[in-house]
């Protein structure tokens, strides 16, 4: 049951999948039966990945403590990296995304990460004071960085480990530690199945996080490759995906000084995607469009234009099944 979900997440409005989703919930009422503690993991990620993606980030939040909790109780590793992964790569654009790589202080003076980890499920790591110090700048960027870093120790399948390092990558990349951020990227595996699964490694993906890293990062000509590529492989009925990876492409050409095309192409992927696949995600890629433009270019009609754009976020109090409001209270 969850692995038909798992691979209807990416190809499904997140407003038809979560009352399918919450159906279910009498899963993780039985989720002490052993046989239903992992599947009933999955659904708490999946259900935590869908409230996300409507713009529901308290209820996703008490959603992956929940997910967390179940995998960890599951004794199975590879679900509980899986977990830490998506919540990374979920919250990530959320709570740090907004700030540009680069900008915070704890970004400026923060060293390379070496925190502690130990081998069991669920148990709690201790950071170094390098990791303290980006969580005195930014606590959640510490703490998605102790999440990362326990999913990478906790995958035991290629395919974990490839999500794990696509989280890593990800979050290093706002966080602004370019290095780090590409060296992650460097370890990425090539595609391991093409389920389109959730929990799986597609064949696009892997582009996907290396042009998602190099645009953060401004490495433009590393970018383009990479967009080429994943936008080649990334299936038609990704409508989101592929968007995002068109954001991208237009913060490539704003970077490298074509302002008009980099907008045109924004505001044209944002009007011609259906209000039903818009995201937080596709916004804070739109607002790295928007935080591209520099100095004089910032008075073009089209950047205001762009702007007010911007402000719809359509997604914002979108109406969901009946069935969805027990997503609320969990956790």
């Amino acid at each position: 049951m969850t692995a038909a979900y798992a691979g209807d997440f990416g190809t499904t409005p997140a407003a038809e999948l979560l009352p399918e989703l919450t159906a279910d919930l009498d899963l993780l009422h039985r989720a002490a039966d052993s046989d239903l503690a992992v599947p009933a993991a999955e659904l708490a990620v999946l259900i935590a990945l869908t409230l996300t993606t409507l713009g529901r980030s308290r209820a996703a939040e008490r959603w992956w403590r929940t997910a967390r909790a179940t995998a960890d109780g599951s004794g199975a590793r590879w679900i509980a990296s899986q977990t830490r992964s998506w919540q990374v790569i979920s919250s990530s654009a959320e709570t740090v995304g907004a700030t540009p790589a680069g900008s915070s202080a704890a970004t400026r003076t923060a060293g390379p990460q070496q925190v502690r980890v130990s081998s069991g499920v669920g148990v709690r790591h201790a950071g170094t004071p390098e990791a303290a110090v980006l969580c005195a700048g930014s606590s959640a960027g510490g703490e998605l960085l102790e999440l990362g870093v326990e999913a990478l120790t906790l995958a035991e399948h290629p395919r974990d480990q490839a999500r794990a390092l696509a989280a890593q990558a990800r979050l290093l990349a706002v966080l602004g530690r370019p290095e780090e951020a590409r060296q992650a990227v460097r370890l990425l595996p090539d595609g391991i199945d093409s389920s389109g699964s959730v929990f799986g490694w597609a064949s696009y993906e892997p582009p996907s996080v290396e042009s998602f890293v190099h645009t953060v990062l401004g490495d433009t000509a590393s970018a383009y490759v990479a967009l080429d590529r994943a936008l080649g492989l990334c299936p038609a009925e990704r409508r989101r995906e592929e968007a995002e990876l068109r954001l991208l492409l237009a913060e490539c050409l704003v970077l490298d000084g074509d302002v008009s095309t980099g907008l045109a192409m924004a505001m044209r992927t944002l009007v011609e995607l259906e209000d039903q696949w818009h995201s937080p995600a596709l916004y804070a890629a739109g607002g790295r469009v928007l935080a591209a433009v520099q100095g004089g270019e910032l008075t073009r009609p089209a950047v205001r234009d762009y702007r007010e754009l911007l402000r719809r976020r359509p997604f914002a109090g979108r109406s969901v099944g009946s069935g969805s409001n027990t997503g609320e209270g969990q956790g």
